[in-house]
């Protein structure tokens, strides 16, 4: 017999977490992605997803109750970033960071410091930690 191989991609999206109340989680839910629309879009980036809600049956398991999940199978992506140079920071923002940057010109690892020991300031020390935590959230 033959095989047909298709292209086919899982992710993962979530509400906009701007459109949430404070202290919040945002939902999440698996969308299905086949053929064209594969790797049509980049993690962060805000999508409007047309689809149809599926059931996917989780393995039977002699003695167990039957689990289903549900996925969309997207039918059609729709990017709508609003992105900019300046990741929407205000002027005001623009010109306190380069004026940070500035004074800090002539020793940059002192302006580092300065933003590290600015992480959750009631934690005294763990400098490691905190520069750790920052470089994962930057990316």
């Amino acid at each position: 017999g033959s095989q047909e191989y298709k292209d086919y991609q899982e992710i993962k999206v979530q509400e906009r977490v701007k459109a949430l109340e404070l202290g919040s989680v945002p939902k999440s839910t698996i969308v299905v992605l086949t053929d064209d629309i594969v790797d049509s879009c980049q993690p962060g980036d805000d999508v409007i997803i047309h689809g149809v809600v599926r059931r996917r049956w989780a393995k039977k398991i002699e003695g167990e109750r039957c689990h289903a999940s549900m996925y969309v199978h997207a039918v059609y992506i729709q990017v709508c970033n609003e992105r900019q140079d300046t990741a929407g920071l205000s002027e005001e923002l623009q010109r306190q960071y380069k004026e940070f940057w500035d004074t800090h010109a002539a020793n940059p690892l002192g302006g580092r410091d300065i933003i590290v020991r600015s992480v959750c300031p009631q934690i005294y020390g763990m400098s490691i930690l905190k520069l750790s935590l920052l470089l994962i959230l930057i990316g």
